[in-house]
């Protein structure tokens, strides 16, 4: 798919890079949201148009839910666009190095955003909103694998309604979430797992503008 990036705060020289995943939208609404959160300076870009079925599933997977589409697996491939393409693209349009790099999603993106820290060094910090990790085998790898050291903080959430769904798969998306927050916890880094009023779809904007600002402030 064709990606557009759009930038926030350009003229924060220095400041604390955010990436953010998304499938449509231009990050405007977080961007309003999180200056009503925080007074941190931020440069964000945005990386909208990614592929949300292939480029953020670590694997393939059968469809889960009507009309939802099979998962193909192209995570490993997206990240490796990011690194060798994308993150240089966005690093020419900053004035200097920022402070530290920061990678926020939500939904799948927020399962990829934390992904993302088991195959490259860039982050430091992640936001991982209301994300997917009901997943199948998404739990067992985090188990299994190890989150690159450059990690110091990651931020989670999600919906209280969320896991309360016939959806047999999905329903697991509560105490997935509380195990994998209980491994990044062990393991030492910094975290926090904020749970949030409503379903999946309430507030997302305002959710990872939350995610943004705690990861800025810590």
């Amino acid at each position: 798919m064709n990606k557009t990036i759009y930038y926030y705060g350009l003229e924060n020289v220095n400041a604390p890079l955010i990436i953010l995943n998304t499938f449509d939208g231009d990050g405007k609404t977080i961007v309003e949201n999180m200056k009503k959160i925080t007074s941190k300076k931020f440069t964000m870009a945005v990386i909208s148009g990614v592929n949300w079925n292939d480029e953020l599933s670590p694997w393939p997977f059968q469809e889960v839910f009507k009309n939802g589409g099979v998962f193909t697996g192209g995570a490993d491939k997206y990240i490796k666009e990011f690194t060798t393409n994308l993150y240089p693209q966005i690093l020419k349009n900053l004035s200097a190095a920022p402070a530290f790099v920061a990678i926020a999603g939500y939904s799948l993106a927020g399962l990829f955003a934390l992904y993302s820290t088991f195959k490259t060094d860039i982050f430091s910090k992640v936001i991982s909103v209301s994300s997917s990790f009901w997943f199948p085998g998404f739990l067992d790898f985090v188990k299994n694998n190890s989150i690159n050291p450059s990690v110091d903080t990651i931020y989670f959430s999600l919906g209280a309604k969320e896991s309360k769904t016939r959806n047999q798969i999905m329903k697991n998306v509560m105490d997935n979430t509380k195990e994998i927050y209980n491994i990044v916890q062990t393991n030492g880094i910094k975290t926090i797992f904020e749970i949030n009023e409503g379903n999946h779809f309430t507030n997302p904007d305002l959710r990872i503008a939350k995610g943004i600002a705690y990861c800025l402030e810590n």
